[in-house]
């Protein structure tokens, strides 16, 4: 199953014919909006993350980015719900987000980091307003949040405004950051550079997956990875995808388990 943001909907891909068929959504016709209901009559505007529920395999989650709200959807029956949708301001632009083995949802919104419980948001590190500061949660600020994953101690945020990987210890409530990038003030600076966790530079980190103690980065044309322990980010090494050559220079790369 893929997310397709620009078209509003849920697509199933057939892994043997490689074909596409609409799951949820208007994938015809491409209409965003907000309608729970059959699936197909559904309506989503910008959905963007994808989840199976780790309490029931049954149910899918999925973050509706302009609507502000965690979509519930019934995989044996192709019913839509809302999970959760808030009308106050501060839950605004859903986007990467995980469940723990609880159930409950770490959800990365435009420029704060939410817990969600039974429906219910706390956004409890970052601002309403952009910008960037380490330190203590208070004061901890984002600029357009992506991609969220953890480790053992921390979350790992994809800042893709500040073009940094933001590091949330839930043990000591600090906020780090890994390598440089790009402040909005140094943006003619925008580029990927290899180096150690401190040097690198990523160029808009979308989305980021952990397998065994490598941390993959997608972003603009490429795929990176960094390797070491949770605060140990050792050699950085850029990969692109050469059987594409230079179509992925303007593609943004989501990776996902499969």
């Amino acid at each position: 199953m893929v997310v397709d943001h620009n078209s509003h909907c849920l697509k199933l891909v057939d892994r043997v014919s490689r074909k596409t068929s609409p799951f949820a959504g208007d994938c015809g016709n491409k209409t965003a909006g907000y309608l729970d209901g059959p699936a197909l009559e559904a309506k989503f505007n910008s959905p963007h993350t994808i989840v199976v529920n780790v309490k029931d395999p049954t149910t899918l989650f999925l973050s509706d980015m302009r609507n502000n709200a965690i979509r519930k959807i019934n995989a044996l029956t192709r019913a839509v719900s809302t999970y959760m949708r808030d009308e106050r301001g501060r839950f605004l632009f859903p986007t990467g987000f995980y469940q723990d083995s609880y159930g409950n949802m770490q959800v990365a919104v435009r420029h704060s980091l939410c817990f969600v419980k039974a429906g219910r948001s706390v956004c409890y590190v970052g601002r309403n307003t952009p910008g960037y500061d380490d330190g203590g949660f208070y004061f901890t600020r984002f600029r357009d949040l992506f991609g969220i994953t953890r480790t053992n101690t921390s979350i790992l945020v994809a800042d893709n405004g500040n073009a940094r990987i933001r590091v949330v210890n839930m043990k000591t409530d600090i906020t780090s950051s890994i390598c440089i990038g790009v402040t909005p003030e140094n943006s003619t600076a925008m580029r990927s550079v290899d180096g150690n966790f401190q040097t690198c530079r990523l160029n808009s980190p979308y989305s980021l997956l952990v397998v065994g103690d490598t941390l993959f980065i997608g972003e603009d044309g490429a795929i990176r990875q960094i390797k070491g322990e949770d605060t140990k980010y050792d050699a950085m090494t850029l990969f692109y995808f050469t059987f594409l050559k230079c179509h992925l220079k303007k593609t943004r790369i989501y990776l996902t388990f499969c």
